[in-house]
């Protein structure tokens, strides 16, 4: 495809225009041009400019209204968030809340199941002194832990015959994501 020779930036364009109208204007009738001819250019150019000019500084005035309508908002969310967390605490009837379009919390406590699956690592060590442990729920049909699960515990022993005794066994933390 050709490239066209007519800018498609807009202040490219003025630029440009301008330009191409002042080289017709310096000798018109080297161009087989008339007088009209010119200040219908010029006019154009002009009405161009102005109208691009009025549409930037609508775009400005439009992301300061925008930042200033997310500021509100934001307050506002967090006001909500304020009022409705003090409904919640107040202990009022299911309906009452519900009315305000509030999640009615659960009243009654449940056991969480034990999970029907059964957890599985992999040690990876892939530099000197460093392990990644990466674990998974075995028998899981997606990623996701089970329900009532927080993370896997991790503990370290170093040195010695292996064991399955707790007590030799040093425990560095909990990791609730996997590596």
């Amino acid at each position: 495809m050709k490239k066209d020779y007519i800018p498609r930036k807009e202040a490219e364009l003025i630029s440009f225009a301008k330009n191409f109208l002042e080289k017709l204007a310096e000798s018109p009738e080297l161009f087989s041009l008339e007088a009209a001819d010119i200040d219908e250019l010029a006019e154009l150019v002009e009405e161009f400019e102005t109208d691009f000019g009025d549409n930037k500084t609508t775009q400005l005035a439009a992301r300061g209204t925008r930042q200033k309508k997310d500021g509100s908002k934001k307050k506002l969310k967090k006001k909500l968030r304020e009022k409705a967390n003090m409904l919640q605490s107040l202990n009022l009837a299911d309906n009452l809340i519900a009315g305000f379009n509030l999640t009615v919390r659960d009243k009654i406590r449940t056991k969480v199941q034990t999970p029907q699956t059964e957890p599985f690592a992999i040690v990876e060590t892939t530099g000197r002194l460093r392990h990644t442990i990466r674990y998974y729920d075995k028998g899981a049909e997606n990623k996701a832990k089970p329900k009532g699960v927080h993370g896997a515990e991790i503990f370290v022993k170093i040195g010695g015959e292996a064991t399955h005794t707790e007590a030799e066994f040093r425990y560095i933390g909990m990791s609730s994501a996997s590596p």
